[in-house]
């Protein structure tokens, strides 16, 4: 996989559209047959807009940037097909035909660039980053769901290899002029020494483990409960992730942003993996590595969220809440050793 030799917010696709509401109430009607009230929902890369019927439906309409490649949103459109197929029950949105029976249409901005549009149904629920103190039961939850969606993609055909920010073995989190430049002041010490570590040992030793498909971002934010009991997960959405990567990269993924909300992330490492092991297989020799991937994937995390702070900050919650919980995370790992991590992970105490 080719890096960008300087990174751009045009090339990690920071870059979402912004349509009018009018131009997408009009694309519904004529691509989609519906009609109703339209509201804005925050997007890394996609513009995202909740659609909402007068018959009390409910839709999340998903216009990508130019730069999003057809082959890459045809795999997420495959992948969501197929979850619906091996596990029916999963929560996942499903995608729903234009009138005349397409996966997807486009639309044209003002300069004629045509953009790639998919509606899917709604996942009810609401985000885990909005609970307080998530419980164990809600974490071994998490475990249990990803458990079920690692099973529901295996044996489905990799995406073609395409750059994507959040992919924490393409090397960006180590590349010259972005490693060590997007740590937040704070996580030098320990970023500096880690991301040596990293590119020398634990990178090599990942890319020799068997792939496959995997959500890759299943953080608090994509993990949706009923909000009157957080221990019933309703699903989990933003499929745009995707890559094919060692199991260990599911969990890393996920308890990388965990760390930064969870008083005990040890404790939160155990449930989670139970969870997990309920419904999909750890390899043990994955269980070594966990604990850099997991390091490694806040890390990123911090950095990614330094570099969108500079060059493409639409969101405010880029620096009220991600970058101190990337932070938070990091600590919390860090402050842990690393082989006493791995054994008290493989023994269970």
């Amino acid at each position: 996989m080719i890096l960008p030799s300087v990174p751009t917010a045009e090339v990690f696709r920071f870059t979402p559209p912004r349509f009018p509401m009018e131009e997408v109430a009009r694309l519904l009607r004529e691509s989609y047959g519906l009609a109703g009230s339209l509201s804005a929902l925050t997007g890394e890369r996609d513009q995202n807009i909740r659609a909402s019927t007068v018959d009390g439906r409910h839709f999340v309409l998903k216009i990508s940037a130019p730069q999003e490649s057809t082959e890459a949103i045809d795999f997420q459109i495959r992948a969501l097909d197929r979850i619906r197929r091996k596990d029916p029950g999963l929560g996942v949105p499903r995608r729903v035909p234009t009138r005349d029976g397409q996966p997807r249409c486009t639309i044209e901005d003002a300069g004629g660039t045509a953009h790639h549009v998919r509606l899917l149904t709604h996942v009810p629920g609401v985000p885990l980053d909005t609970v307080q103190d998530l419980s164990a039961e809600t974490i071994h939850a998490v475990g249990v769901l990803m458990g079920r969606l690692v099973n529901a993609l295996d044996g489905m055909p990799p995406p073609q290899p395409e750059f994507l920010p959040w992919d924490v073995m393409n090397g960006l989190i180590v590349m010259d002029g972005f490693g060590t430049h997007y740590l937040p002041p704070v996580l030098k010490d320990v970023g500096e020494a880690f991301l040596a570590r990293f590119r020398e040992d634990t990178l090599p030793r990942l890319h020799s483990l068997p792939a496959r498909v995997i959500h890759n971002d299943l953080h608090p934010g994509n993990v949706l409960c009923d909000p009157d009991d957080p221990t019933r997960l309703t699903g989990c959405i933003d499929f745009g992730d995707m890559v094919c990567r060692p199991t260990v990269m599911e969990l890393s993924s996920s308890l990388g942003e965990f760390a930064g909300v969870v008083p005990d992330f040890l404790a939160c490492c155990r449930e989670m993996i139970s969870g997990f092991r309920t419904r999909a297989t750890l390899p043990d020799a994955h269980l070594p590595l966990l604990f850099d991937a997991t390091l490694a994937r806040a890390i990123l995390c911090a950095q990614l969220a330094m570099f969108r702070l500079k060059h493409a900050n639409l969101d405010p919650a880029i620096e009220t809440t991600h970058l101190p919980a990337a932070i938070d995370a990091v600590n919390a790992i860090s402050s842990i050793d690393r082989r006493s991590f791995t054994a008290a992970l493989a023994t269970g105490s």
